[in-house]
């Protein structure tokens, strides 16, 4: 991927496109802000609110890094500690990786580099309160982690990955959550509730990122 493939959202924070899918990793209109108001406020936020003091994550997909910074900060910051699970079927290079710009501004720039040149398929800690484990495999293939608290569903959009909004994918993430756990997603397409509702995911849909007006969040 080519360091002019970079693109200013509009907080500022870059994102970048996948040229396999031709789909960007975030937001345009905000790729922190994005990241702070679905998986932040609505997933990490909601559950410390809700009594949870350790939490296990699971995501889909590692992608830029972000979520997973976005995470490390909120631990550090809110002193609790965060098992991080993430799965990535298409890694970026780590040239690209270090091109973007969010240590500039959210900082932790040890942590960044950590999460992307730790190796794949292993738990590293990444601090006293931060465990990442990297699982370079498609989504379809992998036994997902038991007894998670969340999950951050943020595939790329049901037309340009609709094998992972659909009715198995999604068994599994209801099924490795605990009861109580929650999924949050960018994504409020009503063919996506109905199959989470299927699975036996609670919706609801929440007040959106910048220039989108809702989410969606599932409970188990």
């Amino acid at each position: 991927m080519r360091k002019s493939e970079l693109k200013v959202s509009g907080d500022g924070s870059h994102t970048i496109k996948n040229d396999l899918f031709d789909a960007y990793y975030h937001s345009v209109h905000g790729s922190i802000a994005e990241s702070q108001v679905v998986f932040v406020d609505n997933c990490l936020s909601y559950l410390v609110k809700k009594g949870v003091e350790s939490v296990k994550i699971f995501e889909m997909g590692f992608g830029t890094g972000l979520n997973a910074l976005m995470a490390y900060r909120f631990a550090k910051i809110n002193g609790i500690n965060i098992d991080y699970h993430s799965v990535e079927a298409y890694p970026i290079d780590l040239y690209t990786a270090f091109q973007l710009n969010y240590i500039d501004i959210l900082g932790e720039q040890e942590a960044y580099k950590s999460m992307h040149t730790s190796s794949w398929d292993k738990k590293h800690a990444i601090s006293p309160f931060f465990d990442l484990t990297k699982y370079h495999i498609l989504v379809e293939d992998l036994e997902i982690p038991e007894d998670c608290n969340g999950i951050f569903f943020d595939a790329f959009a049901p037309s340009c990955q609709p094998n992972l909004w659909g009715r198995p994918i999604l068994q599994k993430m209801y099924d490795c959550l605990v009861p109580g756990g929650v999924l949050t997603s960018y994504c409020a397409q009503g063919e996506f509730r109905r199959q989470l509702t299927a699975c036996g995911f609670v919706t609801e849909r929440l007040p959106g990122p910048p220039f989108k007006r809702e989410m969606i969040r599932g409970t188990k």
